[in-house]
């Protein structure tokens, strides 16, 4: 996505136009507290929660990053653009939306250490995303742990403008940790393990 110039180039008007494309090319996860801070640093965005299900469904869960359209509000479309199991080199369109202007951005594995861990990288003609995603069990049966992070890279001339925009990045991103909750229901995972399960059975001849 390309920026528009302003007709008088100044801070606040820059830092106007780079909501746009940042918030419409990734998708955040954060706390739904109130007072919780996810950004410890300009361009670092990270945050932890418990959902249901085992490590190994929700890794492969989040992994398929295609899924990411049934639990971000700004997530209107992903499709996956390879075929056959996760792998490093599986690539994912998204299609996001931040105040009814539209972006595009393809995200990569590079690294997936199942069902530990996973490493995304996004990117678009403004910005580039890194996220980290590791699974580890809850102290609840049953449940898992997320931790999430991310980390933002601005391209060209408007790198340093990352640090207008912790608190828009906190905002948006609350949204998407409730709608991953409120996504992986008890409900949900059965259904996940249920698809999973079906496709490690043979062909039938």
């Amino acid at each position: 996505m390309s920026f528009i110039a302003p007709r008088a180039i100044t801070a606040f008007n820059c830092r106007l136009l780079l909501h746009r494309p940042l918030l419409q090319n990734h998708r955040f996860l954060h706390s739904s507290s109130s007072v919780a801070m996810p950004v410890p640093r300009a361009g670092l965005i990270q945050d932890q929660a418990v959902v249901f299900g085992e490590p190994s469904t929700v890794l492969q869960y989040l992994a398929t990053f295609s899924n990411t359209q049934e639990w971000d509000p700004g997530c209107l479309k992903g499709k996956r653009v390879d075929s056959g199991p996760l792998k490093v080199g599986s690539q994912f369109e998204l299609v996001t939306e931040f105040k009814g202007s539209k972006s595009d951005m393809t995200y990569e594995i590079t690294k997936y250490d199942s069902p530990n861990e996973v490493v995304l990288v996004g990117e678009s003609k403004s910005v580039r995303v890194t996220d980290t995603i590791r699974v580890k069990p809850a102290d609840e049966p049953g449940k898992t742990v997320v931790d999430y992070q991310a980390h933002i890279q601005l391209k060209g001339c408007s790198k340093v403008f990352i640090y207008f925009l912790n608190s828009a990045l906190n905002d948006l991103g609350r949204e998407a940790m409730d709608g991953l909750r409120n996504t992986l229901t008890e409900e949900r995972i059965k259904q996940l393990k249920n698809e999973q399960s079906d496709h490690l059975q043979p062909a039938q001849q």
